[in-house]
């Protein structure tokens, strides 16, 4: 068997494992949802396990990516063709992109690390657990940048291929470090010229996230010159939802 055709049966047996994760995050909302509706006492008895369910969840997550087969697949590259598509219209990555031996499995890549991120941003803040540190969230938005543009190389010439990621790319919104952020932005406004139909409901609750109501409306491009700060709240198990669902299927209203 070829390289390229181990990675991809390997792929192909990791995806469904990293879905039946995924689909605990929708649970544990509608969990807590219910909750909320219950007395204080009731929801603080509640809530250490919905706690220990998410630790489980940060757990299996971190174990299945380090396993053998994921690190495999995410094989970096040896050699790269370096596409000069964005060079005019984006600033240059302030980071060395990650370049896969096969790049499909960069979108696996990006599932993981918004995964964690989503977790320690969204998730842990609404059970009450301890936050990640600062160092922790930016390390994992910077990897979703490396990620994306490495990505973004791979599929110079498709820009429809990027569509799967802007989700993951607009989770690392949120915690990027300084110098990510007017590239970053960039992107955001790649996706809105790319799909609208995929930034309207991502734009809806990442103005709720960083509680800039004209975003949805006026969109990325007024941006471009001075992004705006990290500014998140904690969102409530309805809003948390709602952004999962934005997410994972974007509406078409």
């Amino acid at each position: 068997m070829r390289k390229d055709e181990r990675k991809q049966r390997l792929l192909d047996e990791i995806w469904p494992e990293l879905s039946v994760l995924m689909r605990e995050i929708p649970a544990l909302l509608a969990e807590q949802k219910r909750n909320a509706r219950l007395s204080e006492e009731e929801q603080i008895n509640r809530l250490p396990a919905l706690q220990e369910r998410s630790t489980k969840l940060s757990q299996s997550v971190f174990d299945l990516m380090n396993s053998p087969r994921v690190l495999e697949v995410l094989e970096p590259a040896k050699t790269v063709d370096i596409s000069p598509r964005h060079d005019l219209c984006c600033p240059r990555p302030p980071f060395p992109p990650c370049y896969l031996e096969f790049p499909w499995a960069g979108y696996l890549r990006s599932m993981f690390l918004s995964l964690f991120h989503y977790l320690h941003a969204i998730i842990n803040p609404l059970l009450r657990l301890p936050p990640a540190s600062q160092d922790d969230m930016a390390y994992f938005a910077y990897e979703l940048c490396r990620t994306f543009a490495g990505i973004e190389n791979a599929f110079a010439d498709v820009p429809a291929a990027y569509i799967p990621v802007f989700p993951a790319l607009t989770i690392a919104r949120m915690s990027c470090p300084p110098n990510v952020r007017r590239w970053l932005w960039h992107k955001l406004v790649h996706l809105e010229e790319i799909s609208q139909y995929t930034a309207r409901p991502l734009k809806k609750h990442l103005a709720a996230i960083w509680d800039k109501p004209e975003l949805e409306q006026e969109g990325f491009k007024p941006w471009l010159v001075e992004p705006p700060q990290q500014q998140l709240k904690v969102l409530t198990a309805g809003e948390a939802e709602a952004m999962t669902i934005a997410m994972m299927t974007p509406d078409d209203e």
